[in-house]
């Protein structure tokens, strides 16, 4: 059903209550007047008042992302805790700085590339009210491994059919796992920071 109260001076944001529960928020028109509709009985006792301002949303805590630094590929988490004073429903929009974009208080995305990126958020409430937050993020290339010490071989000379240690020693910067890939010269091959070959025949 539709109701309607008059002459509201100012002419603006107003409240319906009954006993205290809100039952219609909006705006009088220019005139004072205020037009809305409610479904079932409506009550004999009703209140209009100055609608409360809306509140932006608060941050309460973030943004942040883990990990950071991180590598392109490397998915990264993003958080952020909001509030409310209204306890109006909120609705969180990303963007990450590569061209990408995110929603949700917890997204998550992978860069492709290395760089220097800000990631910003911004909180609305669907009533005009907002907050926004950034986070630098940093997304570093991958770093070669360093050999420390060799190769090596024991021994060297050795003669035809001796089994050869080939070792050597390399740290990683990232601390990623390291394999080992050698050629022996001959046409054959080995693996591992320490390996052996024996050679078939004579040769330098």
């Amino acid at each position: 059903m539709n109701h309607r109260v008059l002459g509201l001076t100012p002419a603006g944001a107003y409240r319906v209550t009954a006993n205290g529960l809100p039952l219609f928020q909006g705006a009088a028109d220019a005139a004072g007047d205020l037009r809305f509709s409610y479904a079932g009985s409506f009550p004999a006792a009703f209140a209009v008042e100055p609608a409360p301002s809306n509140a932006n949303p608060v941050i309460v805590l973030g943004p942040a992302a883990t990990p950071n630094p991180a590598r392109p590929g490397d998915i990264i988490s993003f958080s952020l805790s909001a509030s409310d004073p209204n306890n109006d429903p909120l609705a969180y929009a990303w963007t990450f700085g590569d061209g990408t974009a995110g929603s949700g208080p917890s997204p998550a995305h992978a860069y492709a590339a290395p760089g220097a990126f800000v990631a910003a958020v911004t909180v609305s409430d669907g009533k005009g009210g907002s907050a926004s937050g950034s986070i630098g993020i940093a997304i570093q290339a991958n770093a070669a491994p360093v050999i420390g010490s060799g190769p090596a071989t024991a021994p060297n000379p050795a003669l035809t059919g001796q089994a050869v240690t080939f070792t050597v020693s390399a740290t990683d910067a990232e601390n990623d796992p390291l394999t080992y890939a050698w050629t022996f010269g001959d046409g054959t091959s080995g693996s591992g920071a320490s390996t052996t070959h024996a050679y078939a025949a004579p040769g330098s």
